[in-house]
């Protein structure tokens, strides 16, 4: 686990590898959830043609693996965004600042850099 600095946003972030399984099960949701909305510009339009939520026995098929993503917390330490981190542009965009052990080693070292200590 990594704090991760997001040079275009100018903030800070927590750099975790996360089970493939899960990272595309949450895709799925999400893109069910907007699909109402998406429109022929949009990248995953899709001619209205419904979308599914992987079931159990289809997520088994995919790969044991795991991912490098990318959470950025709210106020509240709850995650408001995830970025995958497996490309150059990525690399480009985030830096990694230093290896923690655990995420409230995370949220001291953003409370510092935010100006506000325990």
């Amino acid at each position: 686990m990594h704090i991760i600095y997001d040079k275009n946003n100018k903030e800070y972030g927590l750099l975790i590898e996360r089970s493939f399984k899960d990272v595309f099960k949450n895709v799925s949701e999400r893109l069910v959830e907007i699909q109402p909305k998406l429109r022929p510009e949009h990248v995953f339009y899709n001619h209205g043609k419904d979308l599914k939520i992987p079931s159990k026995k289809e997520l088994n098929k995919l790969p044991d693996m795991n991912i490098p993503m990318i959470e950025f917390y709210n106020e509240d330490n709850e995650v408001y965004d995830t970025a995958m981190y497996t490309s150059k542009q990525a690399e480009e965009s985030y830096e990694i600042i230093k290896e923690i052990n655990d995420i409230n080693e995370f949220f001291k070292f953003k409370e510092k850099k935010n100006g506000r200590s325990q």
